[in-house]
Formats: C-alpha cells, structure tokens, sequence
C-alpha cells in the first residue's frame, strides 16, 4: 500500500504524514474540512484498522455508520485512476469536505497514483480560491460547485470534473458544451466508495448513457432496480431502489427512486424525469412530488422555490400550458411556491419533506 502523499508539491511519507497529523489535530481552531482531512490520513495510515467509518447517504436504505474496507476504496480508486489515466505527480484539488466519501477518495486516489493534491476550503465559490496560474488534472465536485465554476468563466483550471452526490440540472448541462474542460456525471453509493459508472455530459463523444466501469456487473430486479455485483468493492450483491433501463450488459439510463414514484390514475410517474422536462421550461429551481387524490390516487404537484410569487402567479396559465404541451397527462396538476427546499444533512433534496409540505 502507497504510504507516502504530496500535498502542494511536497511529498511526505507516512512517519511524517502522521507527525502532521497529530501536531494539526491538536490545534483547537483547526477547520473543519482540515480537521477531517488529517483524522482520514491519520486512520487511513492506521496499521491496526483495515477499514474506514462512513455514514451512507441512505441511497440504499436509511442513513447508517458502515465500514469500508481500505482494499475496496483502493480498488475503486485504482478504476478511476485507470479511466482517466491518472499518473503519478498529475494534479488533483480536493474541494469536497473529508467528512464525506467523495472527499475520501480523493485522498485515496492521490495516496495510490502519487497525485500532486492542492487542498482548498469547500464551499461552492471554487473560482475565488484559484491562482491565474494554476491547473488541475482532475477533481471531484458537487453540482452547485460546477454551476459556480461555470458561471465565473474559471473551468480552463481543470482538465477532468466528476460530479457526484446530486444530479446536475439538466438545462444547466448544454452550457457544459462550451468548456474544454471534460465533465462526467457519476454513479455509486458509499457502499461502492465511490462511482461504478461514468457518462461524459459534454464534447463530441457525449454519452447518453451510464457506462459501467470494468469488473462490476450490473443487472435488474422485478421492480426494474438497480442490483450491482462488485466483489472487490461490497462482499456481497447490493440491492439499491433506483430505477434504470439497462441498454445491453454495460450500460443503463437512470429512470429515478423506487420510492419516489407517483402512482396516479394507474400510471407511474417518476418525479425526476418529469423535473428533467420542467428544467428547460422554469428559470427557477423546481420539485414534484406526488399528494393524495381520491380520484387518481395520488396527483402530481409541482414545487417552485422563489421568493418572486407575483411574478409567478400572473404567469401560471402560460406555465400550466407549457407543461402540458411537454409533459401531456404527467403534467402536474397543482402548483405550490415555497421559500426554500427542505434538504438532508448531506445536502440532498428532501423528498419525504416535500409530501409533508403538499400535504
């Protein structure tokens, strides 16, 4: 195992980097992103621990404290590290927290390839902790992150962008054209470390679908869920309750959430392809979740987050048309505006909340 690690052009090996991370876990006013940077190096180095704790996203269940094994996250950064073509003293910028997966495996993949890592606080204004001159050759983002580094004109700063724990906006993605800069929607769960499957959303070879990466196998339940095999990763089968439509043994469309589909009149309405269509028609952030109906069972109801209502109000004629021109007999049926979004501790939209709200 790699036990040696750059940090902004200085490379440590494991008795220093453990020196470090004691002498940094003892300051009282460390950051927190630092905080949690240096306890990963400092459990990672670890001989008497062959796993590291996180908390899933409930991707697959309820949120819960699991163990991952070192050699599956040293698998799953090896798969990355493979695909992009990742070579020692390449750059890399951890702008993801520690505290959470993505954040891990950054550290990981720069402990196994003998990435040059430059760490900056995270937060979603990545653009004002760049020099002129600096340029990365991959990193790991969040949406928000990726619409701010867009929006400032600052991606010719890297070469390769994966983007994971929440879905990009699908109106936001032809934007991603412009830029030299190769972004990638991701897919995988904590349980799997880190993605087990990549679509390029920008460039001449832009994919329609997931790819699955090499040695997992993927294959689907009677509900159309998602079941992934990846020994080197999970010990055994995992079960997830994403809905897909498998394109041959290697590729596959995500369709949304087992448990967030709406059941209306007979039909199965799955709410993120239905906000997908509404992206392209709102300038505004927008869920739809489904509210009991005696009639149909449940009726779709669309929720707009802004504080512009009037605005709003006088144009909803022109926007329930819209929707049923898109979106036919999905469209939703009532309109509900809302301040904010009720989001999980990891930043996700809380669906659960949502039905609270319509109902």
């Amino acid at each position: 195992m790699p036990k040696q690690l750059t940090i902004a052009s200085q490379t440590y090996n494991d008795i220093e980097l453990q020196s470090l991370a004691q002498e940094y876990l003892n300051q009282s006013n460390l950051a927190d992103h630092l905080r949690h940077f240096w306890q990963f190096v400092s459990d990672w180095l670890n001989p008497n621990i062959d796993y590291i704790e996180q908390q899933t996203s409930g991707s697959t269940g309820k949120p819960k404290i699991i163990r991952l094994p070192k050699a599956s996250m040293r698998n799953s950064a090896q798969r990355t590290i493979d695909h992009f073509k990742l070579k020692e003293k390449n750059t890399a910028l951890l702008c993801l927290s520690p505290q959470f997966v993505g954040g891990k495996m950054m550290i990981v993949r720069s402990f196994v390839a003998g990435l040059n890592l430059h760490i900056v606080q995270p937060s979603n204004r990545i653009g004002e902790h760049l020099e002129t001159t600096q340029s990365f050759d991959f990193c790991a983002m969040v949406p928000t992150q990726v619409y701010e580094l867009v929006n400032a004109q600052k991606t010719q700063h890297f070469k390769s962008i994966i983007i994971g724990g929440a879905p990009m906006n699908p109106s936001f993605v032809p934007k991603l054209q412009e830029c030299s800069t190769a972004f990638y929607a991701t897919y995988g769960m904590t349980e799997t470390s880190s993605h087990i499957a990549l679509k390029k959303l920008n460039g001449t070879d832009q994919a329609k679908h997931y790819q699955v990466l090499p040695n997992i196998e993927v294959s689907l339940d009677e509900r159309q869920c998602l079941c992934i095999n990846a020994p080197d990763l999970w010990s055994k089968s995992i079960q997830t309750n994403d809905m897909v439509e498998l394109i041959g043994e290697r590729q596959f469309t995500y369709l949304g959430r087992y448990d967030n589909v709406v059941n209306s009149g007979g039909i199965k309405i799955h709410p993120e392809k239905v906000e997908a269509v509404l992206a392209k028609i709102l300038p505004f952030e927008c869920f739809v979740t489904g509210k009991i109906n005696e009639q149909l069972g449940e009726q779709l109801v669309l929720l707009i987050e802004t504080q512009n209502e009037e605005w709003l109000s006088h144009q909803k004629e022109k926007l329930q048309e819209a929707m049923k021109d898109k979106l036919g007999y999905k469209a939703p049926k009532q309109i509900i505006f809302v301040e904010s979004f009720p989001k999980t501790t990891n930043g996700k939209i809380d669906r659960k909340a949502l039905k609270t709200i319509v109902s």
